[in-house]
């Protein structure tokens, strides 16, 4: 299966939660979740990876294998701002 997913790299992503975590690590931990659990499953998925930021820069990742997405889905920042 091929499975996307789309961030939201707005500044508004920085902001924290009650356990301390930003809302953009909560986040991104929750597609490493999901990525762990479905590696277990099918070895085949692809992923891909979207951000909100301007333009081209916002496709990070193509359909690509999973230890790659998550080498590349890590520095992932929240600092892009909505005008």
């Amino acid at each position: 299966m091929i499975f996307l997913f789309v961030i939201d790299t707005s500044a508004s992503m920085n902001q924290k939660t009650s356990n301390g975590m930003s809302y953009l690590d909560c986040a991104k931990a929750a597609v490493e979740y999901f990525i762990k659990l479905r590696e277990k499953c099918s070895r085949s998925d692809r992923f891909m990876l979207v951000t909100c930021e301007e333009g081209i820069g916002a496709i990070k990742v193509l359909i690509i294998a999973v230890f790659l997405l998550l080498s590349l889905f890590r520095p992932v920042k929240a600092d892009y701002c909505f005008y």
